[in-house]
C-alpha cells in the first residue's frame, strides 16, 4: 500500500456487508477486534442504505 502514509488499512465489501478484500500496512496494528470491525462495517452499510 504505497498510497498515503496515513492509510493503515483498506477493506472493501459488497452491498451485503461481505468482505471482498482487506489489506493492512506492514507493521500496523488493529485498533478494533475482528468482531468490532464487523460491527463497524454493518453500521456503515446501514447508514449508506438510508442515503439511497
Amino acid at each position: 500500500m504505497n498510497i498515503d502514509p496515513f492509510i493503515h488499512s483498506v477493506t472493501i465489501c459488497d452491498p451485503y456487508g461481505s468482505i471482498i478484500f482487506h489489506r493492512q500496512r506492514e507493521g500496523g496494528q488493529n485498533l478494533l477486534s475482528a468482531e468490532e470491525s464487523k460491527e463497524s462495517l454493518e453500521m456503515v452499510m446501514a447508514t449508506w442504505k438510508v442515503r439511497d
